[in-house]
Parts: C-alpha cells; structure tokens; sequence
C-alpha cells in the first residue's frame, strides 16, 4: 500500500479478487469455519483433528504493550486492517456470533 489514493485503489481490487472465491475463512474461528466448509462440500471433518483454535488473546494493544508502536503500526498496515476487516463480513462464518 502507498498513498491514500493508490492504497484505497489497492484496497477495492483486493476485495474484488476476494470476491472471486467460495468460501472465506476468519482464522479466528478456523476450526468452526472448517467444520461449516465440509458441510457445504459435503464433507465429515472430524473436530478432533482440526484441534480447537479458538482461544481469548490480550487486545493487540496490550500485546504491544507500547502506545506509541501500536498506533505506528496500525496507521502503517491501515488497509491490511481494512481487508481484514470486510473480509470478516464475508467469511463462511462470522466468528463474532458464535457462543
């Protein structure tokens, strides 16, 4: 990503080249996410093997532990944010809703 204009230019083809694909997966439900993509391919994923990925973690501040870093590399990395962020929306499986 460069400058604003380029890396919002940048970010609209990464979203639509996600677009092209059939499932998306959040890593931060992978192991659910799985599960649901082996349903929809007809496929019995067995939980077990998979293993059990979804665990609570500090906020990514607090693992930075410096306010001054963190903010640093959020503005840096601000459209792999973006990405990441909608392609949340777009996942088989929207970690957010789950119990």
């Amino acid at each position: 990503w460069v400058g604003d204009e380029q890396g919002d230019e940048q970010l609209e083809e990464a979203k639509t080249l996600l677009k092209r694909f059939t499932f998306i997966i959040d890593q931060a439900c992978f192991t659910d996410s799985m599960i649901h993509t082996g349903r929809e391919l007809n496929l019995e994923l067995d939980r077990n093997i998979l293993g059990n990925t979804h665990h609570r973690h500090d906020s990514i501040r607090e693992r930075f532990a410096n306010d001054t870093l963190y903010e640093y590399v959020k503005h840096r990395f601000r459209y792999d944010i973006a990405l990441y962020e909608w392609a949340k929306t777009q996942s088989i499986i929207q970690c957010n809703n789950l119990t």
